[in-house]
């Protein structure tokens, strides 16, 4: 196997730092940016007779939420 790339893992401190924080936001931040700040689930709880049951309404949340999030790019 070929490596690429080195991650260098932070060390794990005793003391809360400002630098991990604002390390932590950024990363939050990226990952809000990736749906636009649109959520495509639903907030609450769910109850599935079945697995078949619950993937099938993640999968009809998640092409509804597509769908709109094209929409709105369309739109400008």
């Amino acid at each position: 196997m070929k490596q690429v790339g080195r991650r260098i893992e932070p060390p794990l401190l005793a003391e809360p730092s400002g630098a991990a924080l604002a390390d932590g936001l950024a990363f939050s931040a990226s990952v809000a940016g990736l749906a636009g700040g649109r959520v495509f689930f639903p907030k609450g709880v769910f109850r599935y007779k079945s697995h078949a049951e619950a993937n099938a309404h993640q999968a009809a949340c998640l092409a509804e939420g597509m769908a709109r999030l094209a929409r709105d790019r369309r739109r400008g």
